[in-house]
């Protein structure tokens, strides 16, 4: 493995003996994403397992080129005690070919297509030969606050050729150098700007009967998202002062979120969470204590961001840091 700067490589290679290999590429698994299990397939390929994963953290978003031989993986049933963090899994093949199965659906994808799964859920991962993936970790409830359906889209294709997802596939052709020129607050702007156009190619599947916001909804859901979004390192900011502060009822600003998936106060925490998290990965504030880096982003008890942190991201703030601060330990 070799890092540089936010940029850390991982691979199991010939380097490993037979028995090694799986149990490495799991453990990596693990750590990058979620635990997984590797159905073990005619032994040629359980021996010749080469795997590697290029990944680069991009703000409240992850970033990963994973290149693998052949196999199939599962995932198995959550457990309360896993403490991984809820996340989707947006995936582009690079090349080679794949299947996703999860809720009863399959769905193949071939070079250029995307499609999306859920880790707090079973599904599983078939790839029958060499393959390439781009995958984008993302925080659950960021995209439901946008498409509040999305648990209901996975397994679907989103077909390279569509001029919306060739939209998302130029851009994250460009990331990996974008993430390795671009300071932390260009990143931030870019990691919103993805998960908006992973949110309008997943618009674009959402079922017929989905309710649809009518124009005045959706003013009035991106008027009280960017107060939120803008203030919410305020850590006297109420729902009740946000509504006063947009000239709303708080029952009609409730209303107004309604189709959101997730509360008004819900996606308040959410966004203080995401500044935390982006706060405890950065270089320049590693001297903050953790402490400080939770009032800093409109927490006003360490002992609950502490609790909501682990709920969201699988992980205590200190060991997220240490993650961060030491990818060679990973």
């Amino acid at each position: 493995m070799t890092s540089e700067g936010a940029v850390a490589d991982y691979s199991v290679n010939r380097d490993f003996t037979c028995g090694q290999k799986v149990d490495a590429w799991l453990q990596l698994l693990s750590e990058m994403f979620v635990t997984l299990e590797y159905e073990p397939s005619d032994g040629l390929a359980d021996r010749e397992l080469q795997a590697t994963i290029s990944h680069r953290p991009l703000a409240g978003l992850d970033t990963h080129l994973v290149s693998s031989t052949r196999q199939t993986l599962r995932r198995g049933e959550q457990r309360s005690h896993d403490n991984e963090g809820e996340f989707f899994l947006v995936v582009m093949q690079v090349a080679g070919s794949g299947d996703v199965m999860q809720d009863d659906r399959l769905v193949q994808l071939a070079p250029g297509d995307f499609t999306m799964y859920d880790t707090t859920r079973p599904y599983v991962l078939d790839f029958p030969g060499d393959f390439q993936q781009f995958v984008i970790r993302v925080p659950r409830e960021e995209l439901r606050m946008q498409v509040p359906l999305a648990q209901d889209l996975t397994a679907h294709r989103m077909a390279g050729a569509r001029p919306i997802s060739r939209l998302l596939s130029n851009v994250i052709a460009e990331l990996p150098a974008t993430i390795d020129e671009c300071d932390g607050e260009t990143l931030s702007c870019v990691a919103e700007s993805v998960t908006d156009l992973i949110a309008a190619n997943l618009r674009a599947l959402r079922p017929s009967e989905a309710p649809e916001a009518s124009k005045r909804q959706r003013y009035h859901e991106a008027r009280i998202k960017a107060y939120i979004r803008e203030n919410a390192r305020d850590s006297e900011l109420t729902i009740p002062k946000v509504a006063s502060a947009l000239g709303m009822s708080v029952s009609a600003l409730y209303r107004a979120f309604a189709s959101q998936g997730v509360s008004a106060a819900e996606a308040l925490w959410y966004e203080r969470l995401k500044i935390a998290s982006i706060a405890l990965k950065s270089r320049a504030l590693e001297n903050k204590s953790i402490k400080e880096i939770a009032f800093d982003s409109g927490f006003s008890d360490a002992a609950h961001f502490s609790r909501t942190f682990r709920q969201q991201y699988g992980e205590s703030p200190r060991e997220y840091r240490a993650s961060w601060s030491h990818p060679s330990s990973r």
